[in-house]
């Protein structure tokens, strides 16, 4: 277990350079895997993925793959001990992790832990291995659950969402695929994304 006093010593010297968090006024600190090493990554990254939905009202296809495991702290302190696990947990694909503090006025809780995964199956494999930790580092009572995607898809499709066994699953209309296409030709994209995946005016 690991205890508030450890917590403590361990942040104090951090919190001198906030740059380590992303710098002031950040309520997101990313760790793990870049982006745009993520498996069949687009150069748009999630901000082209939410772009497109905004402006479409479709889900990307790519998003149809994305699993996140989700951890919800209590409390601050719980928040820097799940940050504390996210800097040394082995994963197999060192997925994509951050812990951030829930700022969207349509979102429930105040702390949260994100994992990205690529599939279902991974997503289940990391929920077990991420489960055991936090029980044991945390406490069992901490709340650890599998999503698909982003919040904003399921509100708008909420089949989409659903993932629990002997429910059909919400899968890609192909019919969106010209929304998508036509999106990217007219959109340039930074090739060097890490977590924020600039979108530059249209082509000319």
């Amino acid at each position: 277990m690991i205890a508030d006093e450890d917590v403590r010593q361990s942040f104090q010297e951090k919190l001198q350079n906030p740059g380590i968090f992303g710098g002031f006024g950040s309520l997101e600190v990313y760790r793990g895997m870049s982006a745009s090493q993520w498996k069949d990554a687009h150069p748009g990254g999630c901000v082209r993925h939410l772009t497109v939905f905004d402006k479409y009202h479709v889900i990307p296809k790519y998003c149809f793959d994305c699993y996140k495991v989700l951890v919800e702290p209590r409390t601050v302190m719980e928040l820097f001990k799940l940050l504390m696990i996210f800097e040394k947990l082995d994963l197999p694909n060192d997925n994509s992790r951050k812990c951030m503090c829930e700022a969207r006025v349509d979102c429930t809780g105040a702390y949260k832990g994100f994992i990205y995964n690529r599939g279902m199956s991974e997503g289940k494999e990391v929920r077990n291995i991420v489960r055991d930790v936090i029980a044991c580092d945390i406490s069992p009572k901490v709340r650890i659950t599998l999503k698909r995607g982003c919040s904003e898809y399921g509100r708008v499709y909420p089949k989409y969402a659903r993932i629990k066994p002997g429910t059909p699953m919400m899968q890609y209309n192909n019919d969106w695929q010209v929304h998508e296409d036509a999106f990217d030709a007219s959109t340039v994209f930074n090739l060097k994304f890490s977590r924020h995946f600039p979108l530059s005016s249209a082509k000319t």
